[in-house]
């Protein structure tokens, strides 16, 4: 399918998302090596590398891609702030010049029910709904990945550092997160939104 949207969302921020295909599969093919000593050189992490730029250029032509130790993301030679995330097929990108942001993609599975026990809190498991709960639970899943990648490793706890409000599940929609350190506790705004087969979740802190 190649490039399915790049839009302007919530804080002025750019979002950027892409499907994988055949010719993806082979540009990846064609490569050696990844350029990065943190990757590792399968097909399929090669098929990200290649449409991660791809969809860079088309959002920011020139920019380029390195990441911290952390495996965080950061633009060389721009103050630009960068999130990416990759799940099955999608690969997007979020770009803000002011805010640290996050982004997490997730291709909608029923595996994530057998999960749920090992990111969600007892109070979470009980504010589920009884309807709509698998795709509700990738929007869990997704805020919380987004949550983390603002707050770094000290928020790697899922059920005792992060936080997600009750919400109707949608097409598309806003929810409410708190980040917990210590003493110390933050509400952050998320936006989500489904896309195909797929869940979206956006922050920006």
């Amino acid at each position: 399918m190649g490039l399915v949207y790049i839009k302007q969302v919530e804080g002025n921020s750019l979002l950027g998302v892409w499907e994988m295909d055949d010719n993806i599969e082979s540009m990846a093919n064609a490569l050696v090596t990844i350029p990065n000593q943190f990757t590792v050189q399968s097909l399929k992490r090669k098929k990200e590398y290649v449409t991660t730029r791809l969809l860079m250029d088309l959002m920011y032509s020139g920019a380029e891609i390195n990441y911290h130790e952390s495996g965080k993301p950061y633009l060389l030679n721009s103050d630009t702030n960068i999130s990416i995330s990759h799940s099955k097929n999608l690969v997007c990108i979020l770009l803000n010049k002011n805010y640290n942001i996050g982004v997490d993609v997730q291709y909608i599975s029923n595996r994530i029910n057998r999960l749920k026990e090992k990111f969600l809190s007892d109070e979470e498991l009980l504010q589920l709904p009884e309807n709509d709960k698998t795709e509700a639970l990738h929007v869990y899943w997704c805020a919380k990945e987004a949550l983390y990648k603002i707050g770094g490793q000290e928020y790697a706890d899922f059920k005792k550092c992060l936080h997600v409000h009750p919400f109707i599940v949608s097409n598309q929609g806003k929810i409410k997160g708190t980040m917990r350190l210590n003493d110390q506790q933050t509400e952050v705004q998320l936006w989500y939104e489904k896309t195909g087969d797929y869940f979206l979740v956006y922050t920006i802190d």
